[in-house]
């Protein structure tokens, strides 16, 4: 259980954010709230809780990080080029966690959810993964050289290799998140 943290990417407030549906940040709010409860209500996991627009709810969850259950992060990461897109967002949060989790620092895979995400089988998922090798586990669509970025399971050693290609990551020439996790999956396989 130690070896698994849970990481939820947050972004609370997308500021004019392109391919973003949801701009309203109360509703953020209120999806990302009801998202950790549900992992903390229904996993055991360790939860690394991280946010890149600088808006703070860790005053919410005080119980759940005394406890050493919920690690709580805010960044201020969301004041780049918007040609980049927020996959490019993504990325800088993923990177910014590795950095700086301490949980993320003591576990060896980190299972990555998008943090308004409710994957209702997480456990399922994570207990159909052999943890013993240093795996990435991430639905692939093989014809389009692309993921599902949503939701991953990744050893922590392979994050290097793909956070090394986040500067490749742009809407704008149609280098999206999911290409470069594409490929650097198939690297890392070699």
């Amino acid at each position: 259980m130690d070896d698994i943290v849970l990481l939820l990417t947050a972004c609370i407030n997308p500021n004019g954010m392109s391919y973003t549906v949801v701009q309203d940040i109360e509703l953020r709010k209120k999806q990302y709230r009801e998202s950790l409860s549900f992992y903390l209500t229904h996993t055991k996991y360790k939860i690394v809780f991280i946010e890149n627009s600088n808006i703070d709810i860790s005053c919410l969850y005080q119980k759940e990080i005394s406890e050493g259950r919920l690690e709580c992060i805010t960044f201020d990461g969301n004041n780049y080029d918007r040609y980049l897109g927020k996959g490019f967002g993504e990325a800088l949060i993923l990177n910014y966690a590795y950095i700086h989790s301490k949980l993320i620092a003591q576990s060896h895979y980190i299972v990555k959810i998008t943090g308004r995400v409710i994957v209702e089988n997480v456990i399922e998922l994570i207990d159909s993964c052999s943890l013993d090798k240093k795996s990435v586990y991430c639905e692939l669509g093989l014809r389009e050289k692309t993921t599902v970025s949503v939701f991953f399971i990744a050893h922590k050693d392979f994050y290097p290799l793909f956070l090394s290609k986040r500067n490749l990551i742009n809407d704008f020439s149609k280098c999206y998140f999911e290409k470069v996790l594409f490929q650097s999956i198939l690297e890392w396989r070699k």
